[in-house]
């Protein structure tokens, strides 16, 4: 569990994160940040317990690989 959680999403938001949240009372924490801001928000967020992972957006539509049935 997370107990500072609201704290935790605001800083980030502070800090330049597009939106953040929290999975129910932990333990995943996401944040949407634009490229310029990524190691700000890993270094805020690294000072927790647990392990931070960068990832990024996939833009593109989706599409039918196979046709099922």
């Amino acid at each position: 569990l997370i107990s500072n959680s609201y704290n935790i999403t605001r800083i980030c938001l502070e800090n330049g994160a597009l939106a953040a949240s929290i999975s129910g009372n932990g333990p995943a924490i996401a944040a949407v940040v634009n490229e310029g801001k990524v190691q700000k928000i890993k270094s805020i967020l690294s000072n927790l317990d647990g392990r931070v992972i960068v990832s990024g957006t996939n833009n593109q539509k989706a599409s039918a690989v196979r046709e099922v049935g």
